[in-house]
């Protein structure tokens, strides 16, 4: 990728568990561009919120093992120190986490956090309209009282903003959004979308988009990443994946879509769906992890992991029932 702003080299993560070694992601590969959306999929338990926390530094030596390379406009984010990791966190690169609700401090002002951001990096408290400011660029309009609110006192919808606003606060180049939208209602959701969509477009930032819902990346992501049980099974431009999805699971993601039948006129008494759960961590199996639930299993896929196959320009899959 020419203009590579983020890379991703081989990222395994092991959890540690009573002295025991849980791989949890393994050998996963992906880059992110200048100005891109990124996506990656998977269901819950496959390792994205995991990924996302790697990349940032944010998981513990004491908690889980990260092996592979990181690099970030050319640094090595895994080489780095600790204290060169806090002053990229919020100024270069920041976050949205998953639940608006566990991610605040219960303790403090939505005010006084967003503040915090400010004194880490530029060692001075930001005036009072400054913040007024950061949460109005996120459509809130009484921004006074959201700032002088505690995160009891307000609505999911209005938490997602103001962690918007405070990851958006110092302009990152590059934004990391885990779910941002599963805690909300489908209105404020599509209100979320936008709004990242529209910010993202003012300031110029790389967005890194983690979700489940295949539906929300296909609004959003040029190009996309399917991850399944720790490992990338699919990636390639979001539009040539929704066309021609190769591997089972892909496949099975796009078909559980509503609204592909209501466009395509069709009625359905119930959606498609891949029995079983996501295997859970350290029980993947010596083959593919898909091998379990896959409807297009053969033989070699429970005793060998498939290799990476380009199935087209700049789209690969990993399985060895490719539909060619």
């Amino acid at each position: 990728m020419d203009k590579q702003l983020l890379g991703v080299e081989h990222l395994s993560i092991n959890y540690q568990r009573d002295q025991e070694s849980i791989p949890a992601v393994t050998d996963v590969s992906f880059a992110i561009g200048k100005e891109e959306i990124f996506g990656l999929v998977g269901e819950s338990g496959c390792g994205k919120t995991s990924i996302a926390l790697a990349l940032l530094g944010l998981l513990s030596p004491a908690e889980a093992y990260v092996a592979g390379a990181v690099t970030y406009a050319g640094t090595r984010l895994d080489q780095i120190d600790n204290q060169s990791l806090i002053n990229l966190r919020g100024r270069e690169i920041s976050m949205i986490f998953q639940d608006p609700y566990a991610a605040w401090n219960p303790v403090m002002t939505i005010g006084q956090q967003i503040a915090e951001v400010f004194l880490v990096h530029q060692g001075r408290a930001p005036c009072q309209e400054k913040i007024n400011s950061a949460l109005r660029e996120v459509r809130i309009e009484d921004a006074e009282r959201v700032r002088n609110s505690y995160p009891h006192q307000l609505s999911g919808g209005l938490l997602q903003r103001s962690m918007i606003a405070m990851a958006l606060s110092l302009r990152p180049r590059l934004v990391i959004a885990d779910e941002p939208t599963t805690a909300l209602d489908v209105t404020l959701q599509k209100d979320i979308l936008q709004l990242l969509l529209n910010l993202k477009k003012e300031s110029g930032c790389s967005l890194m988009l983690i979700t489940h819902d295949i539906s929300v990346v296909a609004q959003t992501c040029s190009r996309l990443g399917i991850l399944y049980a720790g490992q990338i099974v699919e990636t390639g431009p979001i539009r040539e994946i929704l066309r021609n999805p190769y591997h089972p699971y892909t496949r099975a993601l796009v078909e559980s879509v509503p609204a592909k039948y209501f466009w395509q006129h069709k009625r359905l008494d119930k959606l498609p769906v891949v029995p079983g759960n996501v295997p859970e961590p350290g029980k993947f199996g010596k083959g593919c992890r898909f091998y379990p639930r896959c409807p297009e299993r053969i033989p070699q896929c429970e005793t060998s992991v498939p290799p990476e196959t380009a199935v087209g320009q700049d789209h690969k899959a990993s399985c060895y029932a490719i539909r060619t």
